[in-house]
């Protein structure tokens, strides 16, 4: 990381909202609107997924072989998990279905989903569901860098992919168990986390490694690109905070756990 980016990047690890996230309604504040950063990482996937396979050539080069099967783990994991009961389901099914445990509205959510499969456009289809502000502007943002080339988007992928997450974050969750019915949060976020990770490194971070190249001017849009949603991202978690502060009556106290880096 470029010295901004990993300032950047250290902000968000390090943000108040993991320890504020203190019982049944902040739990559902949060996921209401956490849910558009969710979908961003699935819509990011899905057109990088779409745009590497449709390069693949019968005699392809080494990055792209590799780009390819990064991609492929990577959508396995995230759009097929096969859980206990021998169900699969996707990471966005597991965390609407950890929405509906914790009691949140999934209405904006289902209408936005909808909208979108019937070939409205997602920066058209986010205005028509009774999204709060902060969500709309969010999602925005993330419809502008879906129109990127594949180098930005790569690099959006990975920072959308949440690995400033402290596992103090995931700690704190646990703790509201007596409250709350947290399993399937707990699922979702140490799966789509970890689910990343392959003996300590990165696959989503590797797959923006080969698909810039070396390339001097995709590696500084890619740093370009990291500022841009590292700050979207802090800017979204300060209005949520808000929201959560208001909450703070319903709060249960979290104890901080040690911090481990995720990445």
């Amino acid at each position: 990381m470029a010295f901004l980016t990993e300032r950047l990047f250290q902000i968000l690890e390090s943000h108040r909202i993991y320890d504020s996230i203190g019982g049944k309604k902040a739990m559902a504040h949060f996921m209401e609107r956490h849910v558009i950063c969710v979908w961003s990482y699935h819509a990011l996937l899905n057109s990088l997924a779409k745009e590497l396979v449709g390069k693949s050539q019968p005699l392809n080069p080494d990055n792209i072989k590799e780009s390819l099967r990064l991609i492929s783990e990577i959508l396995l994991d995230e759009e097929a998990s096969e859980y206990a009961d021998g169900q699969y389901f996707s990471q966005l099914e597991l965390y609407l279905e950890a929405m509906q445990d914790v009691g949140c509205d999934i209405t904006p959510t289902l209408n936005f989903f909808e909208l979108i499969e019937r070939g409205i456009e997602p920066e058209k289809a986010i205005y028509q569901v009774e999204y709060p502000p902060e969500v709309i502007e969010y999602g925005l943002g993330i419809c502008k860098i879906l129109r990127e080339p594949l180098h930005k988007r790569a690099t959006a992928f990975f920072y959308e992919g949440e690995p400033y997450i402290p596992d103090r974050f995931l700690s704190g969750i646990d703790s509201l168990s007596s409250v709350v019915e947290i399993d399937r949060v707990l699922d979702y976020f140490e799966n789509h986390i970890e689910g990343l990770k392959q003996l300590g490194y990165s696959c989503a971070g590797r797959l923006v490694e080969l698909i810039c190249n070396s390339n001097f001017q995709n590696n500084l849009e890619a740093e370009k690109t990291a500022e841009t949603i590292l700050r979207q991202r802090i800017q979204f978690w300060e209005i949520l905070l808000q929201g959560l502060d208001y909450l703070s009556v319903d709060q249960v106290m979290i104890q901080p756990a040690r911090h481990l880096r995720l990445v």
